[in-house]
């Protein structure tokens, strides 16, 4: 299950491991849960909370901008198939989505952050990094500064690394992380190591 906040209503959007990947919608005070956004996975509110974004499990996992309460979505972007599109996240000034891209099933996986503009005028995505290899979980440390983790240059493991978006230079602050799927229904918990 995957879960995302939504600030001004409190309510949790819950993607339940059900063959159609419906995300629902249950107020985080208790309530009934209802469908929410159908096939949508890795969903995750604007900044102002208008809008979500969220990508589908068909071929090259379109990804989606959707009203707040799910209603009227537009694709903004579909990778080829075979390729997936995971991890979105807004830019906090809510003008970007930023997303993982590439092929998770090469040996090792080829992806790298992508961003493609939210208002979905750009037919194609602009590449942000240049790994060639795994990234995961980007989040913004402030509204300038992008932390991900991402394969070290010889391929000996995962770090963290920080980026300016705007200067695109990335800069290792960790010396390694450790990974461990908890037993708390599948949560990945990553751990710096020193």
């Amino acid at each position: 299950m995957t879960s995302s906040r939504r600030h001004d209503l409190f309510s949790i959007v819950q993607t339940e491991p059900t063959p159609d990947f419906t995300a629902r919608l249950a107020p985080s005070m208790g309530g009934d849960s209802h469908p929410f956004l159908d096939h949508g996975l890795e969903s995750a509110w604007s900044p102002d909370g208008k809008k979500i974004v969220y990508h589908t499990g068909a071929p090259g996992d379109p990804i989606f901008i959707a009203d707040r309460d799910g209603r009227d979505p537009k694709q903004i972007f579909v990778e080829e198939n075979g390729l997936h599109c995971h991890f979105l996240v807004w830019s906090p000034d809510g003008r970007f989505i930023y997303f993982v891209k590439g092929n998770v099933n090469a040996s090792p996986p080829d992806l790298d952050i992508w961003r493609i503009p939210s208002s979905g005028t750009a037919s194609k995505p602009e590449r942000m990094t240049f790994y060639n290899s795994r990234v995961a979980y980007p989040a913004w440390l402030d509204s300038r500064t992008l932390i991900y983790s991402g394969t070290s240059e010889d391929g000996a493991g995962q770090w963290l690394y920080a980026m300016d978006v705007e200067h695109r230079i990335p800069h290792r602050v960790s010396s390694g992380i450790s990974e461990r799927e908890g037993a708390d229904r599948g949560k990945l918990f990553c751990y710096p190591m020193s």
